[in-house]
């Protein structure tokens, strides 16, 4: 598909909040885009102390001085409706990557598994508004994974050493993501 809006595959542990990125795929010169997205019953978009939904532009694909706005809401029938556009017909720079994130909530009695995450009623439009490109339907997947790895034994000699993501040596597990290495434990003389 070419001049569309879609999802970043995405995996996430129940109980998280993670950036879900919104990325375009196009060949012609765009300057706006509308869409709505639909999550998975139970994810949730972040909102602020006064309600209003957390996204926002990324950097990656404006153009210098960029003067596009992006409008976020929530609608009636669940979905998050995106409105981007530019007052001075800048257009998006490049042909495909993230153009915007949107944070989520990911409930913490969420099942592993995939679920899919929507998109419909898409519009995009060129510096000429009576250009524009229509897509009905885009789905792409939040993968929930596990959120602890049970059963680590430290047997046959091996000594189980447990780390966060950014590399630091943890007593235990703990919730979200950890990660782990065995190393062998000499016992005896040398």
């Amino acid at each position: 598909m070419d001049n569309v809006i879609y999802v970043a595959s995405l995996s996430a542990a129940p109980g998280t909040t993670v950036p879900l990125s919104v990325c375009m795929k196009n060949s012609a010169p765009i300057r706006g885009f509308q869409f709505d997205l639909y999550l998975p019953d139970g994810v949730t978009a972040v909102k602020n102390n006064k309600g209003r939904i957390q996204a926002s532009l990324s950097k990656e694909r404006l153009p210098e001085d960029d003067e596009h706005t992006l409008t976020v809401a929530e609608q009636v029938d669940g979905a998050v409706r995106f409105l981007c556009g530019s007052q001075y017909d800048e257009t998006f720079t490049g042909s495909d990557g993230e153009v915007a994130t949107l944070m989520v909530n990911i409930p913490a009695d969420m099942s592993p598994g995939d679920y899919p995450v929507m998109l419909k009623d898409m519009k995009l439009t060129e510096t000429d508004i009576s250009k524009f490109y229509e897509t009905d339907y885009v789905e792409s997947t939040l993968s929930i994974i596990p959120s602890s790895i049970e059963g680590v034994l430290n047997d046959g000699g091996r000594e189980v050493q447990v780390f966060s993501l950014s590399g630091q040596r943890l007593a235990a597990t703990r919730k979200g993501i950890n990660t782990s290495r065995s190393e062998e434990r000499r016992v005896g003389k040398e």
